[in-house]
């Protein structure tokens, strides 16, 4: 069972939203698709569901059909493949990457560490260098895997904004049912907060989800007021080692190619549409497209001397 068709989520939607949800299973195009129902409509289109994921079960038996999903797991390949033959031609096809680390490739630490220096040969260095630093400038560095306290989840809330203010990008936390979703989480224990504090101070955290063998990193800030000790990058590679050490097998990065997952990542989920999308769909997404290209070509043109 993936997280976004398991139990917990269902139970935190539930309390948010006010209406029973419970687990169902989707037909798609050929396709079994665990997946939630939200009172009697599958939960296909949110602004945190990262993607859902084809049953492997061959006895699964389908509750509802329907015509298209957004974002599914179509295929894994190595993380070279999806570099040197997929990426360049992955929007044209509809794709996107879902970086993950598989950690039962690893006879033990070291040789995983050997693994990201293959990417980034200072990384192990660069990662020391940062933790003596902290000390030096802050105090003693404390890495919590699990900290239950409500004041950290705020600051990786308050962050976390600022990120998406700074970026542009758009604030799913401004709405409140998103905000009270991943809160109730936290609060459940279904959503870990991993931490890191200098003498105390909370520099970085991350929201972690443990499931079937697989860790999902879903919800990662820091400080910024302290990003020349990098305390994101330090917490990231400290959870991976908890989560190799505690007995995961699998290390999800979630959606997203962002180039510091590739330092670490050995696989990548291809995320893709399933079924045959609604013309007013496709309407809107190419609608989408012709206005970001419009909006880019000034820029372009300046750079290139245009």
């Amino acid at each position: 069972m993936s997280l976004f068709a398991g139990d917990d989520l269902a139970s935190a939607i539930a309390a948010v939203e006010g209406v029973e949800v419970r687990r169902t299973v989707l037909s798609c195009d050929g396709r079994v698709v665990p997946a939630l129902l939200a009172g009697t409509k599958p939960l296909v289109r949110r602004v945190w569901l990262d993607f859902l994921e084809p049953s492997e079960d061959p006895d699964a038996v389908a509750e509802f059909p329907i015509r298209y999903l957004p974002r599914v797991v179509v295929g894994k390949v190595d993380q070279q493949v999806w570099h040197e033959d997929i990426a360049a031609g992955a929007r044209r096809a509809l794709l996107q990457a879902s970086p993950c680390l598989d950690l039962t490739r690893f006879s033990c630490w070291e040789d995983a560490e050997a693994w990201f220096r293959r990417k980034r040969s200072n990384h192990t260095k660069n990662l020391e260098r940062s933790l003596r630093k902290a000390e030096r400038e802050i105090g003693p560095v404390l890495f919590e895997p699990a900290d239950k306290d409500e004041a950290a989840f705020e600051h990786l809330v308050a962050w976390k904004r600022a990120h998406f203010a700074r970026t542009g990008v758009g604030d799913p936390l401004a709405v409140r049912a998103n905000l009270e979703l991943f809160r109730g989480l936290f609060r459940a224990g279904a959503l870990e907060l991993a931490t890191l504090r200098g003498d105390g101070r909370p520099m970085a955290a991350i929201g972690l989800v443990r499931l079937g063998g697989r860790v999902y990193y879903w919800m990662p800030s820091y400080d910024t007021t302290l990003s020349t000790l990098s305390p994101g990058n330090v917490l990231l590679n400290l959870c991976i080692r908890h989560a190799y050490e505690s007995g995961a097998q699998e290390f999800d990065f979630m959606l997203g190619d962002e180039e510091y997952k590739w330092t670490y990542a050995t696989d990548c989920r291809l995320v893709g549409p399933l079924g045959s999308e609604p013309v007013a769909g496709r309407v809107r997404r190419l609608a989408g497209t012709a206005k970001r290209r419009l909006t880019t070509a000034p820029a372009a043109m300046a750079t290139s001397g245009a």
